[in-house]
C-alpha cells in the first residue's frame, strides 16, 4: 500500500533471489540443497572479497583518496536548473531553511584570500539577490573496500531536495557528508549544496540496536537549524533513517 522505500524498487529483491537463491540451487546436487547453497554463496563472497583487497592494496592509497574522494567524484546534474533566477528570500521560505543566506555569506567569505571576521560578516550583505535551484542530482558511489559487487557495474545514488507544491508534500532526502578540515575545497566554479546538520555521531553505536542514534540539534538564536554550504561533491551517499 505504501509502495517502495526512497532510492529502492522491487526489482532489486528480485535481482537478490537470482544471485542468492537461483544460482545457489543450479550449483547443488538437488539433494539436501540448503548447506550447498550457504557453502557455495560463502565461498563465492570471500573470492569476491579477496579480489577487492588485492585491488585496493596494489593502488597507491594517498592517491586514490585525493583522486576519488575529491576531484574525480562524478555528478550528473540535469542540463538546465529546475528553478532559475530564484529570489533568495523565496528560496529560504519555500525550503524552511531561515540560516541558508547567513550559511552562504559565511561559505564565500571563507573563499576569499583575506577572509572577513564574524564580527564583520554580521553587517555584511550578498552581492547577488536571485540564485539557480536544483531539484536534485545523481552521483555515482565510491567503491568501498567491503562491498562486493559481482557484476562490477558502477553504482549511482539519487538526492532529492523539492519544496512541497500544491498539495505534493516535499522531499528532502538525508545525506552523509564528507566534513573535514582537511577535505579539499573546489571553489566556486562546481555545484553547491545547503545542508542542516543532525547532532555529532557517538564514537560508538548503541548496545541495544548497533545503530547509531541522530536527532534534530537545538536551534540558533535566529530560530534556524545549523546549517552549512558545502560542495556537491562533499556528499558521499544517502541513508534511511528509522523512527
Amino acid at each position: 500500500n505504501f509502495g517502495t522505500t526512497d532510492n529502492y524498487n522491487t526489482e532489486m529483491f528480485e535481482r537478490f533471489h537470482i544471485d542468492f537463491c537461483k544460482e545457489g540451487w543450479y550449483a547443488s546436487n538437488g539433494r539436501n540443497e540448503r548447506p550447498q547453497m550457504i557453502s557455495w554463496l560463502t565461498r563465492r563472497e570471500k573470492v569476491a572479497s579477496f579480489q577487492s583487497y588485492l585491488k585496493m592494496s596494489m593502488e597507491d592509497e594517498e592517491e586514490e583518496f585525493s583522486h576519488s574522494r575529491f576531484r574525480d567524484h562524478r555528478v550528473i546534474l540535469t542540463k538546465r536548473p529546475h528553478r532559475l533566477h530564484q529570489n533568495i528570500l523565496d528560496v529560504m521560505q519555500n525550503h524552511s531553511c531561515k540560516g541558508f543566506k547567513k550559511d552562504l555569506i559565511t561559505y564565500l567569505n571563507s573563499q576569499l584570500a583575506h577572509s572577513h571576521s564574524r564580527g564583520q560578516l554580521r553587517n555584511m550583505d550578498l552581492p547577488f539577490s536571485h540564485i539557480d535551484i536544483y531539484h536534485g542530482f545523481k552521483f555515482c558511489l565510491e567503491s568501498l573496500g567491503n562491498d562486493v559487487d559481482f557484476d562490477q557495474l558502477e553504482e549511482a545514488d539519487f538526492v532529492k531536495a523539492q519544496p512541497p507544491v500544491s498539495h505534493k508534500a516535499g522531499r528532502f532526502d538525508t545525506v552523509v557528508v564528507m566534513d573535514d578540515p582537511d577535505c579539499e575545497s573546489t571553489g566556486l566554479t562546481d555545484p553547491l549544496a545547503y545542508v542542516e546538520w543532525y547532532t555529532p555521531l557517538k564514537s560508538a553505536a548503541e548496545d541495544y540496536h548497533e545503530m547509531y542514534t541522530v536527532k534534530k540539534p537545538l536551534l540558533s538564536s535566529d530560530g534556524s537549524l545549523p546549517g552549512k554550504v558545502i560542495p556537491l561533491s562533499c556528499i558521499r551517499q544517502t541513508c534511511q533513517l528509522v523512527p
